[in-house]
């Protein structure tokens, strides 16, 4: 036999299986084997941990015999599917262990001789942060919507008149100041923004914000006030400003100028933004957080392919000779097993560098990044299809971005229409509502509408990796792109009659 020198890092005299053991031993990701008796015939170190149980109290046991009730939740279907139809899934699982506690985690199965493979990531902590800050953004974007609502209100009152006008002036929940342009003095402020900066409204009336210390930035004020007198307006200006303690807090104003008695005054609307300024920054947080779980994830899987991938070389070099059909296929199933996880690991990386990638948009000839995505495509996919593109609106958008998007849903419509003996794919676009609507329709397989909803996560797939090729996250990225663009996508589609993607960009 060959003897082939793969480095000093690797003792030849200690045998592939237990240096594998021993890496696997020491990964941050869980690691469990289970074989076809519902046995736990492998778990390492971080799977303790996961599992709340010693390696001693799994191995040998069955999965019903320490987490009972197990039968009657999702994931039992997944190990069922796996042991049965020898496919790989990903997902993500809520566990409930006996003890009640509740842990999430991402489970990757893959088929194995002797069962299923399973890796799994704690990310409970990561759900929990998700958790509070949806329900922090849910109720910001329901306090901004009570607000404007309750602003554009009191604007009409204002212009019916002076009585009205008083009554919103008093009843708003933003403050409300009248200023008089020519010497910036108070001449009128509610009870909304007496109560916002601490003082009373007899000691802001006749005095001027500078005089009372209220704001932070004079430049800013003298840029905003040169605004209001050559252009009559300006709306949602972030300004820091100080209450009575001297305390900070950001707001947010629209100014407006009018005429009383021959004299111009501005009105500013103003709202305390500090709490939204903070989820801000909270959610900011959170996406260089994922960023760098992804890059962490990223590296750390890594670095077991490369071993895997490294030890699949040195057995093809020195037995590959010796392999009947059945080691061909399965060493086959690895090698296709490296080459998805790899194509994972780089579908994650590309979904959470769009959190922070900056948006450049310009006005876009969709006619020709479609034509020049289609004749990519042509390129590398040797596909049938009959694609027929219409006279597209221009977008408005990042060129990069929505290139994407075309690459991502135009393919998709080849592949799923890929089985079809007359594959079509239809590109239009049309104005809805003052938005223009591009769509991407094909004939293909189609899905059932109830799970329509699963499509925009990632990893998330309707159709198993036997029917077609994929990693689930390139639908996820077009959502990502869309909705950074201040639009929607959505989808409309019927089993075996094929499916129709939309988009707006604004």
């Amino acid at each position: 036999m060959a003897n082939h020198n793969h480095g000093n890092h690797v003792d030849s005299a200690v045998p592939v299986e237990k240096r594998l053991l021993n890496a696997m031993d020491h990964l941050l990701e869980g690691v469990q084997i289970i074989g076809f008796d519902w046995r736990y015939i492998y778990v390492n170190n971080a799977m303790t941990r996961h599992g709340k149980y010693k390696k001693e109290e799994l191995i040998g046991h069955t999965v019903m015999e320490k987490y009972p009730g197990i039968e009657d939740t999702e994931v039992y279907g997944v190990y069922l599917r796996c042991f049965n139809e020898r496919v790989p899934i990903h997902m993500e699982n809520r566990f409930v262990f006996p003890d009640n506690s509740v842990g999430w985690f991402e489970l990757s199965f893959q088929p194995i001789p002797e069962g299923i493979f399973i890796l799994s990531v704690d990310i409970t902590q990561r759900k929990k942060h998700e958790e509070e800050i949806e329900k922090l953004n849910a109720a910001l974007e329901h306090k901004v919507k009570e607000r404007t609502a309750s602003l554009e209100d009191n604007i009409r009152q204002l212009k019916e008149s002076e009585e009205k006008f008083h009554k919103a002036f008093q009843a708003s929940a933003a403050g409300i100041t009248i200023t008089r342009l020519s010497d910036s003095r108070y001449l009128d402020v509610n009870d909304a923004f007496a109560k916002m900066t601490g003082f009373s409204r007899e000691e802001l009336i006749g005095h001027t914000s500078v005089e009372l210390g209220i704001v932070a930035n004079i430049n800013k004020r003298e840029e905003v006030l040169k605004e209001v007198r050559a252009s009559g307006f300006t709306k949602n200006v972030e300004l820091t400003v100080r209450n009575r303690s001297g305390e900070l807090f950001e707001v947010l104003s629209s100014i407006e100028r009018i005429t009383l008695n021959g004299e111009q005054y501005a009105i500013n609307i103003i709202y305390d933004i500090t709490e939204r300024k903070k989820a801000e920054l909270e959610l900011e947080a959170a996406n260089q957080e994922l960023e760098s779980f992804s890059s962490s994830v990223s590296h750390d899987l890594r670095s077991p392919l490369r071993i895997i991938t490294g030890y699949a070389q040195i057995l093809e070099l020195d037995y590959g000779h010796t392999f009947n059909e059945d080691a061909k296929e399965l060493f086959a199933s690895i090698l296709r097993g490296i080459k998805k996880m790899n194509a994972l690991i780089d579908g994650l990386l590309a979904f959470s560098r769009l959190g922070k990638a900056e948006i450049q948009k310009t006005t876009l000839d969709m006619n020709a990044i479609t034509g020049k995505v289609i004749s990519d495509l042509q390129k590398i996919t040797h596909h049938t299809a009959v694609i027929k593109v219409a006279k597209l609106h221009p977008a408005n958008g990042d060129a990069v971005l929505i290139n994407q998007v075309m690459v991502n849903l135009i393919s998709n419509a080849i592949k799923y229409s890929s089985k079809k003996p007359d594959p079509q794919i239809e590109i239009t676009s049309k104005e809805d509502n003052g938005s223009v609507v591009y769509t991407i329709k094909d004939n293909g397989d189609g899905f059932d509408m109830q799970y329509a909803g699963k499509l925009f996560s990632a990893f998330q797939r309707l159709h198993t990796a036997a029917e077609f090729e994929g990693t689930g996250m390139g639908l996820a990225i077009v959502d990502r792109i869309i909705k950074r663009h201040g639009g929607k996508v959505w989808t409309e589609a019927e089993p075996g009659k094929g499916a129709a993607f939309s988009f707006t960009l604004q």
